[in-house]
């Protein structure tokens, strides 16, 4: 899947992708890594000015997922 994205300059096409948290983290978890931080980016004040459709569509769906995740020490 892949969302056209035209709210800043030419349109860029940007892939997407849907997966369920535990297909995200488990495998950082079985891997090693701790959770150090998780963020869910929200849309800014300039973007509901420029396109306040998608503002309040990515307002109540979350649209990107910030995981920091750093190696435990053996």
């Amino acid at each position: 899947m892949s969302e056209v994205w035209t709210s800043f300059g030419d349109p860029v096409e940007v892939p997407t992708y849907r997966r369920p948290l535990s297909a995200i983290l488990n495998p950082l978890l079985g891997a090693g890594f701790h959770l150090d931080r998780i963020e869910e980016s929200r849309p800014t004040e300039a973007f509901r000015e420029k396109a306040p459709e998608t503002f309040e569509r990515v307002s109540r769906e979350p649209t990107f997922l910030s995981v920091r995740a750093v190696m435990t020490a053996n």
